[in-house]
């Protein structure tokens, strides 16, 4: 390194195992570039991303290597998104936040800035493969060590638009220095989104600033902005936008406008570039801002002069590179540049003009390319390039001659290792012998005079831009401007037409032409008339002019005519020496100079007349106005006067202008021929020649030690400057250093203030916990002294904030005195051998705490003392030994019973059976395992099946089905006993599986023995009733059978009174009948095994009703039907409740009103299935509701309302052997409202 900081360039070799990964098209990537300040604006853009939000952030902010960052874990709390640290290989996936690590550089594996060799992929065949199909991947690259200068930022951006193109997306928030600026170029160039922060929003505005200043950023927005131009921006890129051309359809005039405030703005004439590229721009513009109509957008230039300012740098967007189209430089190098040297004035530096420079790549590169060809040729004739370029942005970057580092590898390494560029970490910048040969100006072809007697023109991919007319007009300025015999080279797609101006091809393919016509014109020092109107439009001074012929034209004629009359002439210059207008006559004042193009009026007037122009705009500006006159001029046979006034003035665009008054007049000198005698001088004449021979060498030598002197000191000064200059670039290296360290200090003093503010945050949520919480906490130091307490500790201990620092044991305290030296031994033994302690200590009071003791470590494990928790557990010891006292009682209960209790934990398989059962079954104590495959033996064989059954009815209803079985076990001796286990399943797993079951048996031997005696008895009335009602059968069908026959053979011999009786025999006997069968229909119910199975409510309530159709339709009853919860159970019987229910309701309905039954689910308790059937019939009133399910029970008579008494005595039975209940109330209309339970799926 040498003591400017500055190393010769040692370009990186980019790894050519390295491939880009397939780009994922579900998302675009966001790189965002911050530095000092930055964190604010960062945290308030993530804050912003909607959880949906598909696309990743990449975070590149510059961070200290030397210090651990918090950056991840800050971010992760202002959005949904994950964050992580990006590491050496990651993937890049959808829906991410990545932030760069501390010490390192990102870049997109395989791009340009992959050079890192700690990332070599050995199998280059397996690389390409995995990276085609995993797509992108990060890779980290080690920075420049200090002082060198990193500019992660820009790293970045260029690998992002180099792997991802069109789908990358930049964002510069807050920070100081350039650093972004140059990496946008690429987003930009690969149509990317170039977003900054709006500067008066920033903490530190250098980045914005300088990012919006390279004419780039498509759009200036705050942080909280962001994310929703970026959301709209993807949705518009998504859907395309509009056809452009249909958009400017009928609205030309508008679009002129547009022009017109642009160009007046930018003072250049954009009317003459070609319409369908700046519609292009527009549109784009547009499609920004989300407008559709260009009348809108017209209206919104109007109301925002920044947008003007965007959509003029839009127009002006260049693409350029170093030694773009290289072989076109190599033909040139080969073919062109001998000549070059030898034609045209070999005594005269080479003139080269590099038209449309954009930020001076190929200016640069011509000078390169030039200097090269010199030094390799020993060549003495020197060259200028004078490059020039509309946008004055773009002339500032490229004055400054600094690029970013991955732009070196576009320059070819011969030129390299010629010393042409200097290696800056980060940076390169192009040499002083290069940057010296090169002048930048700003400049427009289209308006500006061109440069004069030019060797060779560079106008490459600028003509396209511009309209066929304005192209034919800048071709006659090119031919103009060069020599007979000078070069032209073009851009690929251009030529350089037809119209008068003849250039001959001399390598087509190339595009360089040779120039066979010059322009006619003086040459030198000649006439300025016609240029002096482009003079009063020069660059940054030039207004737009009007187009027809107005009274203001004849007044500048009459003007005019006036000063040349007068042999006066009039310019006017601004305070800089700038010439901004002239009147009259100015050929034998203003000269054009011989080399280059200038406005400045010392540099066009007379050698001979500066000093006087000097004098007087000093003193026009310092008094108003000055002069100078009689100044005479010797011009061959003629004399010269010439006298120069000034004004100071007020002039358009101006504060303030200075008009220059020049009056001049001719005189001739008189020819005398004067006779000398050459022999004889007069004495006088000689003396008078000796005294001024005297004179000259006494001027002579003291012009001598003058110059020598001016020699001495003219060495001095050049020593004192180059000194300056070696300490001005050291200070600006250590400036660039210090800057790089104070922005990394800046975003770790962020971060610690946010970690400060973390912290101060739960300091206060512990202060505020130990003041509030019942629970005890003391902290103490390793001497045993108090550190800190909670305001629970003062139960305990007398303690107050003053007593902290004092030892433990010196405080009075409530505790028992055993019990404070045993909590202070525990304290002990936790600090010294991290032994956790936890006991039950006795109050004075007779009260219980309880304490838990443990070592206080911090972040290393290091021990920093002890913290002692304290809780009073009086009130729970208490209801410990109420519980443990409850609990013997119930369990002497439980055991006072014939069987006792059991407790069931079913993942471990552990049983545990009360000793009352085992007793019971004839065993002793201890003589059973604790497991359930012991109890489950002991069932007897033919039962286990249904004991297991029905313990998974109840595990598959999740405890809807009460667990509840009568089974028989055995005894020890090989007796048989009958037991009635009943339990529930009281914990369950998260995924529904039993986890604990508690229930008790009892014995039923005697129960069971009674009831089957009373079920035989009852056996024997049902086969009684049975076979009773199989016996009144019979006869009734014989007497119906025989009033069927008697009505057949004697229908017409009855008379009324026998008639009447008949009817009465043949009602009675179907009443009887029917009553004899559903006698038969409850005795069969009793018998009946019941299989249950999930059944849809809502499909069995259809089909009933369907069955009773004809019965609803006889009422003309309204049935609704409501969506009916599935349930457990018989559908054939609960299809004959559902039909029972509704006969009733059509039975007993209301003849006064109109029929309307509703079946509908109401909320049951303990998890069941409930189903209502409302109507609005006659009711049951309350006194009935009770015995309506009795058998036989009927509150109507027969006589009013056939019926069996059966039918809801059936209901309730059915409803019981399904385990739900029935009950009937009254609905708000005063009609019957049955409701009955059912267990749940």
């Amino acid at each position: 390194m040498t003591e400017n900081n500055i190393t010769p360039l040692t370009p990186a070799v980019k790894d050519p195992q390295r491939k880009i990964g397939k780009v994922d098209e579900r998302f675009y990537i966001v790189g965002v570039g911050a530095s000092a300040g930055g964190l604010d604006a960062i945290k308030q853009l993530l804050s912003r991303v909607p959880a949906n939000f598909p696309h990743s952030f990449v975070v590149i902010q510059h961070l200290s290597p030397d210090y651990k960052s918090l950056m991840t874990e800050i971010l992760g709390r202002e959005t949904q998104h994950k964050v992580v640290e990006v590491e050496d290989n990651m993937r890049v996936e959808p829906h991410h936040i990545y932030v760069i690590p501390p010490g390192a550089n990102i870049v997109i594996q395989g791009t340009e800035g992959d050079v890192d060799e700690r990332a070599v992929i050995q199998d280059t065949e397996a690389s390409i493969t995995e990276a085609e199909v995993e797509g992108l991947r990060f890779s980290l690259v080690s920075p420049q060590p200090r002082p060198a200068l990193n500019l992660p930022v820009d790293i970045f951006f260029l690998s992002l638009a180099e792997a991802v193109g069109e789908r990358a997306i930049g964002v510069v928030l807050s920070g100081t220095g350039s650093d972004g600026s140059r990496g946008l170029r690429s987003i930009k160039d690969r149509e990317g989104l170039v977003i900054a922060q709006e500067p008066a929003t920033c903490g530190f505005d250098g980045m914005p600033r300088q990012a919006i200043g390279t004419g780039l950023v498509d759009q200036v927005l705050q942080p909280d902005d962001i994310v929703e131009e970026i959301a709209r921006f993807i949705e518009l890129r998504n859907h395309g936008i509009s056809d452009v051309d249909e958009m400017f359809v009928g609205a030309q005039d508008t679009f002129r406008l547009i022009l017109e405030t642009v160009s007046k703005q930018a003072e250049i004439d954009f009317a003459l570039y070609k319409e369908p590229t700046l519609k292009r721009r527009i549109a784009r513009r547009m499609g920004f801002l989300g407008l559709s109509k260009i009348r809108d957008y017209l209206d919104y230039l109007g109301e925002h002069p920044g947008e003007v300012e965007l959509l003029y740098r839009e127009f002006l967007v260049g693409v350029t590179n170093f030694f773009r189209d290289l072989h076109v430089w190599q033909a040139m190098e080969t073919r062109v540049l001998k000549r070059l040297f030898e034609e045209g004035d070999t005594t005269a530096p080479l003139r080269v003009w590099s038209v449309g420079c954009s930020t001076g790549e190929e200016a640069y590169t011509l000078a390169m390319l030039l200097q090269k060809f010199r030094d390799d040729h020993k060549i003495e004739r020197d060259f200028r390039v004078y490059a020039t370029d509309v946008n004055e942005n773009s002339v500032n970057t490229a004055k400054q001659g600094i690029y970013p580092d991955h732009t070196l590898e576009e320059i070819p390494l011969k030129y390299r290792e010629a010393g042409y560029v200097t290696h800056h970490p980060g940076t390169f910048a192009i040499a002083p012998k290069i940057r010296a040969q090169i002048v930048f100006a700003v400049h427009d072809i289209t308006l500006d005079p061109p440069y004069t007697r030019t060797d060779l023109i560079v106008c490459r991919n600028l003509l396209i831009y511009l309209s066929p007319d304005v192209q034919a007009k800048v071709m006659v300025n090119f031919s103009m401007s060069l020599r007979m015999d000078g070069y032209l080279l073009l851009g690929a797609a251009e030529t350089p037409g037809t119209d008068g101006v003849r250039f001959d091809f001399f390598m087509g393919k190339e595009r360089i032409y040779k120039n066979k016509r010059v322009a006619q014109s003086g040459v030198g020092r000649g006439k300025l008339t016609a240029q002096l109107p482009a003079l009063g439009m020069l660059p940054r001074a030039r207004r737009m002019l009007s187009a027809g012929h107005t009274f203001q034209d004849d007044l500048s004629s009459l003007f005019q005519f006036s000063l040349e009359a007068s042999q006066t002439s009039v310019c006017i210059v601004d305070p800089t020496a700038t010439l901004l207008k002239t009147f009259g006559n100015m050929q034998s004042i203003l000269q054009i100079p011989e080399s280059g193009f200038s406005t400045n009026i010392f540099e066009l007037c007379d050698d001979r007349l500066r000093s006087s122009v000097a004098l007087v705009m000093r003193g026009a500006e310092d008094k108003t106005t000055a002069q100078a006159a009689d100044m005479r001029l010797i011009e061959e046979d003629q004399v010269r006067t010439v006298s120069i006034s000034g004004r100071k003035i007020m002039w358009e665009g101006h504060t303030s202008a200075i008009a220059l008054f020049i009056r001049q007049t001719l005189q001739s000198l008189p020819k005398v021929d004067v006779e000398i005698d050459r022999e004889q001088p007069r004495e006088e004449t000689r003396a008078y020649i000796q005294h001024l021979e005297g004179e000259v060498r006494s001027l002579q030598e003291m012009l001598g030690v003058t110059a020598q002197d001016l020699g001495a000191s003219n060495e001095e000064l050049q020593t004192a400057n180059e000194e300056l200059i070696a300490a001005n670039e050291e200070l600006q290296a250590n400036n660039e250093e210090t800057q790089s360290i104070n922005e990394e200090l800046h975003t770790v003093n962020t971060e610690n203030i946010e970690r400060i503010a973390e912290l101060e945050q739960v300091n206060a949520d512990v202060d505020n916990l130990l003041e509030t919480a019942a629970l005890g906490i003391l902290l103490l130091d390793n001497d045993m002294c108090i550190r800190r307490f909670s305001a629970g500790v003062t139960r305990y201990l007398d303690l107050k904030h003053s007593d902290v620092g004092r030892p433990l044991e010196s405080f009075a305290t409530s505790l028992l005195p055993e019990a404070v030296s045993l909590l202070v031994d525990d304290a002990s033994l936790a600090r010294d051998q991290g032994e956790e302690t936890e006991r039950e200590l006795r109050r004075r009071d007779g009260g219980f705490v309880q304490t838990r003791v443990r070592r206080f470590t911090r972040q290393r494990g290091e021990s920093d003392g002890v913290v002692i928790t304290l809780l009073d557990i009086t009130d729970s010891k208490l209801l410990e030994q109420e519980a443990r006292r409850q609990s013997e009682i119930l369990a002497s209960v439980l055991e006072s019973e014939e069987a006792g209790y059991w407790d069931w934990n079913i993942p471990d398989e552990q049983l545990y059976i009360s000793r009352r059962f085992v007793e019971l079954l004839g065993f002793a104590a201890g003589e059973l395992a604790p497991k359930p495959e012991a109890w489950f033996a002991l069932i007897h064989d033919e039962d286990r099946s249904r004991f297991h059954e029905a313990f998974d009815v109840h595990v598959r209803s999740r405890g809807q089905v009460p667990f509840s079985v009568e089974v028989r076990y055995l005894t020890k001796d090989g007796g048989v006993i009958w037991v009635k286990s009943r339990g529930q399943v009281t914990d369950w797993s998260v995924d529904h599986r039993p986890l604990r079951m508690i229930g008790v048996h009892q014995n039923v031997t005697d129960l069971r023995e009674r009831e089957d005696d009373i079920q035989k008895r009852a056996n024997e009335i049902r086969r009684f009733a049975f076979i009773s009602a199989h016996d009144l059968k019979q006869p009734l069908n014989t007497v119906e059978s025989s009033i069927e026959a008697l009505l057949e053979e004697l229908p017409d011999t009855l008379d009324a009174d026998a008639q009447e009786l008949v009817e009465f025999l043949t009602q009675g006997t179907r009443r009887l009948k029917g009553r004899v069968d559903a006698i038969l229909d409850y005795a069969r119910l009793q018998d009946r095994t019941l299989e249950f199975e999930p059944c849809e409510l809502t499909g069995l309530a259809e089909a009933s009703v369907t069955d009773l159709k004809h019965l609803v339709s006889e009422a003309e009853a309204e049935v609704q039907i409501e969506p009916l919860p599935a349930a457990l159970c018989a559908p054939e019987l609960i299809s004959r409740v559902l039909q029972n229910l509704l006969s009733n309701a059509l039975k007993y309905r209301d003849p006064a009103r109109p029929c309307r039954i509703t079946i509908a689910p109401f909320t049951a308790p303990d998890g069941k299935v409930g189903v209502r059937v409302d109507d609005t019939g006659i009711g049951i009133a309350a006194k009935d509701r009770g015995s309506v399910f009795e058998l036989f029970t009927r509150l109507h008579v027969e006589s009013e309302i056939e019926g069996s008494g059966l039918g809801l005595a059936m209901c309730e039975k059915i409803i019981s052997m399904h385990g739900g209940t029935i009950e009937v109330t009254d609905t708000e209309t005063g009609g019957a409202s049955f409701r009955f339970t059912l267990s749940a799926t």
